[in-house]
């Protein structure tokens, strides 16, 4: 049976209207602002650094706003198909939402958050707070618990196990080109605990791409789910123990490797993108060709070739990464010519 809805309709075109006019007017704003910031006197390499800078986000802005005018007209249709229903003698009605994964007062909540994120970035707290709004975000801390695993952020506060291992969370320099990353061992040495995660401070990402708390949200669940599936031993391999000579063992070593961190990844992005758009978490507990593709199609390709390449591995090999006809993460060593000594 589908649930029974209530719309007040008054009240909803009142907020669907507030919506679309201030989407408007920040459209506006946004246009003045770039035309004035455009015609600032002002030559050299650093004002065009600026304006390429300033322009990102006034498209972001901009795209935001006509989301939120597109919803705003959404909204209006709906309430006026309630109205006309609700003349035809219907008191109670059986409707599809409006946003099938989201309330509307979530949305809002969302849009306003991604609006004031441009210039006034979401912090660690409110990405979290939002994660923990959402039924996808829960089930991953109530997974964390149940593995004596917790988070702290920079303030003291504890999400998960207080009593368990503890992985700090903290904004910091996370890599080129990345939101976030778990650090496995960040210093080296394997023997001690030190795992944390790190959401990128870089000035550009913040504001275009976790400005608002579901973005920030998405990125947090993301990390955390990867500190979730080190615990759990998911990406955990035995050491390399034969020589690095034998090409083949080493190759289907490293393959097996890559293929815990591609799982990992499917896992990660899945829960990240349920927690942003509020949706359930969903997880068969097989990778597919297709989704392992995904990913290294997201330029973890080319990520995992780097590191082989700048490893030990590399010394001997150049390292190729790809997608097999099994649909398992093969690795190709392709061995390096020895140098020729110079004589003098």
């Amino acid at each position: 049976m589908s649930p029974v809805i209530h719309m007040e309709i008054e009240r909803v075109r009142a907020g669907a209207k507030q919506l679309s006019q201030t989407a408007e007017q920040l459209q506006e704003g946004c246009s003045r602002l770039l035309t004035q910031v455009r015609g600032i006197n002002w030559q050299g390499p650093s004002r065009d650094d600026f304006i390429r800078q300033y322009e990102q986000i006034v498209r972001k802005t901009i795209a935001a706003a006509e989301e939120g005018i597109v919803l705003g007209q959404r909204v209006q249709r709906e309430a006026d198909e309630w109205q006309e229903t609700d003349q035809g003698g219907v008191s109670e009605l059986s409707v599809l939402a409006v946003l099938p994964a989201m309330t509307f007062s979530k949305f809002l909540g969302n849009t306003w958050s991604n609006f004031k994120g441009i210039f006034d970035p979401a912090d660690l707290n409110e990405g979290i707070d939002y994660m923990l709004s959402t039924d996808a975000g829960k089930e991953l801390i109530k997974e964390a618990e149940e593995k004596n695993l917790g988070f702290r952020l920079p303030d003291g506060r504890i999400i998960g196990s207080k009593d368990g291992k503890i992985i700090p969370i903290r904004f910091g320099d996370s890599g080129e080109g990345t939101r976030g990353v778990y650090q496995l061992d960040p210093d080296g040495n394997a023997q001690t605990e030190d795992q944390e995660i790190v959401i990128s401070n870089d000035w550009l990402t913040r504001r275009l791409e976790l400005s608002g708390r579901d973005g920030l949200g998405n990125t947090l669940a993301h990390e955390m789910q990867h500190a979730v599936d080190d615990q759990k031993g998911l990406l955990s391999t035995p050491p390399f123990e034969g020589s690095l000579d034998d090409e083949a063992a080493v190759e289907k070593q490293l393959g097996g490797e890559l293929q815990q961190h591609v799982a990992t990844e499917v896992r990660a992005w899945e829960r990240g993108s349920a927690v942003e758009s509020d949706r359930a978490y969903r997880d068969d507990g097989v990778v597919s060709r297709q989704e392992a593709q995904d990913i290294l199609n997201k330029g973890y390709e080319e990520r995992y070739e780097k590191a082989l390449n700048d490893s030990e591995i590399g010394k001997k090999y150049t390292a190729d990464v790809y997608l097999g006809e099994s649909g398992k993460v093969q690795v190709d060593l392709k061995p390096k010519p020895a140098l020729t000594p110079i004589s003098i």
